[in-house]
């Protein structure tokens, strides 16, 4: 009986071990492996060692191991031997700039009142009869004054015109010289030879009026010119990405406005009379058009 009894709770005990590993869930399986990873920049940044690869750098730096020659062009006029290429080269360009400074600063001081009498009286014919007032002496020595000044200033800027026509052999102080001393015997002629026609023709009020014009002009216009004058020279660069036919424009504007103010300063003095306008043809139209006929022939013929 007894064995019966201890045979009957081995089998319960048997049954409920098997019910109770029937209901234990079973372990799951890992999971597959993605074929493409989850992107993180944080985690990727973290498998970059960017300290290490920026140390290194220097040392991972290909240097070239064949030479190669810069190819120059021979057109280029900043390879011209000739011409300035660097600011110290040619430096007698800078000094002459200083020496024309100097000389209107001793102008100003000389004559203080004269210098802005002349500023002012180009299209004030009030201001003009003002400037006119003083001593004929002291106009007549303003004038040699401003020729001088004028001559220098319209020689570098002449002399700039030069190079950028690529005439780099004249790049040199002796030609400017030469340049400026064929300006100044240039001017002398052709006021004496206005000085005597305007005898001729009595018409000596006249001639004065149309030279101090004449010269009033071209002070402003040199006043203008200078400093352009240098900037264009030590950067050549500048110089020729400029086109020649605008810049001589810009240099004949300069020439037609002297004859646009001496014309009107004729008619302000009440003086448009036929041998008045005839010497005015003559002597100052005349020249200027052959001149700029010569220039723009010459232009058109080196395309």
């Amino acid at each position: 009986m007894m064995r019966y009894f201890r045979f009957t709770l081995l089998f319960l005990f048997i049954s409920m071990v098997g019910m109770l590993k029937s209901q234990v869930p079973l372990v799951e399986k890992p999971p597959e492996r993605l074929k493409y990873p989850v992107k993180s920049k944080f985690l990727d940044s973290l498998k970059v060692d960017s300290l290490r690869k920026i140390l290194a750098s220097p040392f991972t730096i290909k240097f070239p191991t064949e030479k190669v020659n810069a190819v120059i062009d021979p057109y280029d006029a900043l390879n011209n031997t000739l011409y300035a290429q660097k600011s110290t080269s040619r430096f007698w360009f800078f000094a002459v700039f200083v020496i024309a400074i100097a000389g209107l600063i001793l102008y100003l001081q000389n004559f203080p009142s004269q210098f802005f009498l002349r500023l002012q009286s180009i299209f004030n014919s009030i201001k003009y009869r003002e400037f006119l007032s003083e001593k004929k002496s002291r106009i007549f020595n303003g004038s040699i004054y401003l020729i001088i000044f004028n001559s220098m200033v319209l020689g570098l800027t002449y002399f700039v015109l030069l190079l950028r026509l690529r005439f780099f052999e004249l790049n040199n102080t002796a030609f400017y010289l030469l340049l400026v001393l064929s300006l100044i015997i240039v001017k002398i002629l052709i006021y004496g030879v206005q000085l005597i026609q305007a005898r001729v023709l009595d018409l000596q009020e006249t001639h004065l009026n149309i030279t101090q014009r004449h010269i009033n002009v071209e002070l402003v216009f040199s006043l203008f010119f200078l400093p352009i004058s240098v900037f264009y020279y030590y950067n050549p660069q500048f110089l020729f990405n400029t086109s020649m036919q605008w810049m001589v424009v810009i240099v004949g504007i300069s020439l037609v406005l002297r004859l646009l103010v001496e014309f009107i300063g004729i008619i302000q003095d009440s003086n448009a009379r036929f041998q008045v306008l005839l010497y005015f043809c003559t002597l100052e139209i005349l020249p200027l058009a052959i001149i700029a006929t010569v220039i723009i022939q010459r232009l058109y013929a080196n395309g």
